[in-house]
């Protein structure tokens, strides 16, 4: 069982690496703001949805999107919306310094809700983790046993939080060397990814 852990740990992590998506551009405009605690929370929520998606893909709930087709595309359109949204306010808007304003005190609640909802209307996850249950399967590097699932998605949280917390520690070590300026392009380009 510890092997279906650490498989569900690297790939948690490894699927986590890019920072296009809108967790990924939330943790890192927090982290930025000095707003570690909310960054946190925010991974962490994401990550939980994202740990239920793997579990799913285990247990094979993509048959329910193929008996309630609707689900697919009314889930790409809202999180269409939401991405469109973030982006939109990334490119308008400025990260406030960590040095010039006190940081603003975030509910750890409300930021792992933010996390969550934002997982939870990606619908592309659920595919994502389906092909690579299906892959694993299929390479014969995993049996399907249901009494599996739970650790490997208990896996993939970790791995997914771990992978950000990192990233949040690095931010915080680092950030200090880069200009407000050299800040703001990249999270307007982030924006701009988003969109």
């Amino acid at each position: 069982m510890l092997w279906v852990v650490v498989l569900g740990f690297a790939l948690g992590a490894l699927g986590s690496i890019p920072v296009a998506g809108p967790i990924a551009a939330l943790v890192i405009t927090r982290g930025i703001e000095g707003r570690t605690r909310a960054a946190a929370c925010i991974a962490l929520g994401g990550g939980v949805v994202e740990a239920a998606y793997a579990l799913f893909a285990f247990w094979g709930f993509s048959t329910v999107l193929v008996q309630y087709p609707l689900i697919e595309p009314a889930s790409r359109l809202l999180a269409a919306i939401v991405l469109a949204a973030l982006g939109v306010l990334f490119m308008r808007g400025k990260i406030q310094s960590h040095a010039s304003n006190v940081a603003p005190r975030d509910s750890a609640f409300g930021s792992f809700m933010l996390g969550a909802s934002l997982s939870a209307v990606n619908p592309t996850q659920i595919a994502a983790w389906t092909v690579v249950v299906t892959t694993l399967y299929g390479a014969g590097l995993m049996i399907f046993d249901k009494s599996l699932a739970m650790p490997f998605a208990m896996g993939v949280l970790l791995g997914i939080s771990s992978w950000f917390f990192g990233l949040l520690w690095a931010i915080r070590r680092y950030k200090d060397r880069f200009s407000q300026a050299t800040i703001d392009r990249v999270i307007r380009g982030i924006g701009v990814l988003l969109i």
